[in-house]
């Protein structure tokens, strides 16, 4: 006994390196997740896990590796992590994960681009990049952005419809980045009109936008013009569809659609009768963000506590009427009291279950008819 009580003592040390390790490589991971960075994301987690196996890990890797295209390695995860957590109040949204993993085995985007080479964002920018084209991209059936971007070239986008159980191609053509030669004629002069935000450089040098024209001097040079950056906007369809909407703080209505400023932003989003979601948006420059939150309704432990309390209490009143009608029936001495007994113990746990069974409907309505703050 005392032999393996030291070795306990002197394994307490590597266990605290090894949480501290892994506690360490999750966060490393999550930030990476939420950056965008999913090869450093699957790789921080699986580090964390390797220090030491936890749920929250497991859930976070099959998420990431989902992202990155592994399926394989995302149905591993996420069933890992119903053996680590079997209870876990996010088991039948995992087990739907599982089943979604299937569908997007047979449903993809074929992504090809001319030239070959882009990298490929997939709805949002700010979950990072899905690979580079060609590229067979897995996509949940429905309506999708695909945006592409290559160095030297403008970017581009293009709205698809992946269809279940099908490969869609997405064919895009990409345009170059390309400066204007122009050789000017002695005592030519430039004259620009250029649209609202649009900007313009003459040899390298930004070109003043007030300016109604420019003097050249004999010989070639180069005019790059950048046209006006994308506005950038956010969308926000949640479940319910009343739900109201917040960004960062302020009330933007319900359902709503607005211009926004590129960075981070805080959404909130809350409807009666449901539980409030918030999480941190990141949108660059020209993104048109879509999100669809979907809001999960309140007091649904309590309904359903309401609901077995309510079917026990029936249970154990039948159990009391019947056993009140055998007390009818002419019992010994000895036996009577101990029927008795059961009876009343009957009546009372069913009252008991009626008392549990109406707080439970009360609690349960005024949550289903309460505003989240």
């Amino acid at each position: 006994m005392a032999r393996r009580s030291i070795v306990a003592i002197l394994l307490l040390p590597t266990l605290a390196i090894a949480q501290d390790e892994a506690a360490a490589r999750y966060q490393a991971g999550r930030e990476a997740f939420e950056a965008g960075d999913t090869a450093r994301a699957v790789e921080e987690l699986r580090a964390s896990i390797a220090a030491r196996p936890s749920a929250k890990t497991w859930l976070l890797l099959g998420n990431a590796l989902t992202r990155a295209n592994d399926l394989d390695g995302a149905k591993q995860a996420f069933e890992a992590f119903l053996v680590a957590e079997p209870k876990s109040p996010k088991r039948r949204t995992v087990e739907k994960l599982i089943g979604e993993l299937a569908v997007l085995a047979k449903t993809k985007l074929a992504v090809t681009s001319a030239p070959p080479g882009a990298t490929v964002f997939l709805d949002l920018r700010a979950e990072g990049a899905r690979g580079k084209t060609p590229l067979a991209l897995p996509a949940v059936p429905g309506r999708h952005r695909v945006m592409l971007e290559l160095d030297g070239y403008e970017p581009a986008s293009q709205e698809v419809k992946a269809v279940e159980g099908e490969i869609v191609p997405v064919a895009v053509e990409l345009h170059a980045k390309t400066p204007v030669a122009v050789e000017p004629s002695p005592g030519a002069t430039l004259s620009l009109r250029l649209p609202a935000r649009a900007t313009a450089s003459l040899d390298g040098k930004p070109i003043d936008a007030a300016s109604s024209s420019i003097e050249l001097l004999p010989g070639k040079h180069q005019l790059a013009v950048e046209p006006p950056p994308l506005p950038t906007t956010i969308e926000v369809v949640p479940e319910p569809a009343d739900a109201l909407v917040r960004i960062d703080r302020k009330a933007v209505g319900v359902g709503v659609k607005l211009a926004i400023a590129p960075g981070e932003h805080a959404l909130w989003v809350g409807a009666r009768g449901h539980e409030a979601l918030e999480r941190s948006l990141t949108v660059g420059a020209g993104e048109r963000l879509r999100v669809q939150p979907r809001l999960e309704p309140r007091g649904r432990r309590l309904l359903a506590l309401a609901i077995a309390a309510t079917a026990t209490g029936v249970a154990l009143e039948s159990m009391a009427l019947a056993v009140y009608l055998v007390n009818g029936v002419v019992l010994s001495a000895d036996v009577l009291p101990r029927w008795q007994a059961l009876e009343v113990t009957g009546h009372v746990l069913a009252a008991a279950c009626a008392l549990t069974a109406v707080a439970g409907y009360i609690g349960w309505y005024l949550l289903s008819r309460a505003m989240p703050e």
